[in-house]
């Protein structure tokens, strides 16, 4: 997997949220953050490694939930980390706080076997 595919996406606007994930017919697993959170370094870190050992182009995005409250408000993020699953612009699976990173894989693979599927 090359370097540009290895990355997570910080999101700027909720226009831009919009374009890349809502409207976006790919599958999008988005990271909600603070710039002071640990955990949330810790998640997107785990997120990262899971991506280069997967076969499967992930498309992961990050949200500050300081720059963006709106968001946050709209998506019910109460706890810092908090990740989306989303297809299709909808919310399939949200995971709350740091997990260990084989129950995270789990969730992962699930949402790649679910996208593969078509469901």
């Amino acid at each position: 997997m090359s370097a540009s595919q290895n990355a997570i996406t910080a999101i700027k606007s909720e226009k831009e949220f919009s374009r890349k994930v809502l409207s976006n017919k790919a599958s999008s697993i988005i990271i909600f953050k603070t710039a002071w959170s640990g955990d949330a370094f810790l998640m997107s870190s785990i997120f990262l490694k899971i991506q280069e050992e997967s076969v499967e182009k992930l498309q992961l995005f990050s949200i500050d939930i300081e720059e963006l409250p709106t968001l946050k408000n709209q998506f019910h993020i109460d706890q810092i980390p908090t990740v989306l699953f989303i297809r299709h612009g909808k919310v399939v699976n949200k995971l709350k706080k740091i997990l260990p990173s084989t129950i995270i894989k789990l969730h992962v693979n699930s949402f790649i076997k679910a996208v593969a599927k078509g469901a």
